[in-house]
């Protein structure tokens, strides 16, 4: 697939501690037991790694469509903020790592029971 569906399902494996094996470009949110909170979750991950923000996922999109809306938002920031580093002399960022799970995080998931 594309590096931004492979940022996404990553973010999904190190941070929701998802199977990699059930997430499919089909697949959507719901369908992967992750409700409105983990996706806010989700969008901060993301935005940490990318320094873009996400806007428009929503339980019933799939993962293909959450790739394509970050690589659509990251299109036009990625390029600027590579461009102003270069500008600068200074190497663009790497990636931030992934934040561990945290109980809070636990808690949104739908197939959990509070």
């Amino acid at each position: 697939m594309t590096a931004t569906y492979d940022l996404i399902t990553a973010t999904l494996v190190e941070t929701f501690e998802l199977d990699a094996r059930q997430l499919t470009p089909q697949s959507t949110f719901e369908d992967i037991g992750l409700d409105s909170l983990a996706l806010v979750e989700l969008a901060l991950v993301v935005h940490e790694r990318t320094g873009t923000e996400v806007e428009g996922i929503t339980a019933q999109s799939t993962l293909a469509e959450a790739a394509a809306l970050l690589a659509s938002a990251t299109d036009g920031t990625a390029a600027t903020a590579d461009a102003a580093a270069a500008a600068d002399g200074a190497p663009p960022r790497p990636p931030r790592p992934a934040r561990p799970l945290n109980r809070a995080t636990r808690r949104h998931r739908v197939d959990e029971p509070a």
